[in-house]
């Protein structure tokens, strides 16, 4: 509720935040701008244009991770200078909201011919390219900000995707598939 308020009457704030990488909380002070909701994990995040370091960008919050937060006077000067219309850029090459300040990583699926049609018929990024091949199967490509954001939906796809690149993604997913069979007794024949 604090937080549409503070978008909505430009109101910076002070949180204090709890980072799951880090086990920590951090403090920072940011300008609001919106809200996004995150389907697939149930949550809801804060954009916010970060005025806490030299160099102010925007930043990605968990909202059930912020711990403390405090609302600061209405600023709409400041709330005047965020560059609103570059949110879309930002988050060009996310599967989500992850973002990274690296270049994105190219990611390329091989699909099966039992969910190529599926695949092929939806636009799961805006920047995807897809390759039918001769043998049906279609080959999907896009560059990722975050390629670990958009692995529980890779990992949806069961036995019906291959991972090809990145190496690190490809490896992860083979081991899930070993894990997957050791909890049916079954011995890595991969």
């Amino acid at each position: 509720e604090d937080l549409g308020l503070a978008i909505s009457e430009a109101r910076p704030v002070r949180i204090s935040y709890y980072s799951r990488r880090r086990n920590k909380c951090s403090d920072y002070r940011v300008a609001p701008v919106t809200l996004e909701p995150y389907p697939e994990g149930m949550a809801v995040y804060l954009i916010a244009w970060d005025l806490s370091q030299e160099k102010n960008f925007f930043r990605t919050f968990k909202t059930e991770r912020i711990k403390e937060m405090v609302l600061e006077d209405s600023s709409p000067d400041l709330y005047r200078n965020i560059p609103v219309k570059n949110l879309a850029a930002h988050f060009r090459d996310a599967w989500g909201i992850w973002r990274s300040d690296e270049s994105p990583i190219t990611v390329r699926l091989l699909f099966s011919v039992n969910v190529a049609d599926r695949v092929e018929e939806t636009l799961w990024h805006t920047r995807q390219t897809v390759r039918r091949l001769d043998d049906g199967r279609l080959e999907w490509q896009a560059n990722i900000a975050e390629p670990q954001e958009m692995y529980p939906w890779i990992r949806g796809w069961g036995p019906d995707v291959e991972v090809l690149e990145p190496s690190w993604l490809r490896e992860k997913h083979l081991n899930d598939f070993r894990k997957g069979l050791s909890n049916y007794g079954q011995q890595d024949t991969v």
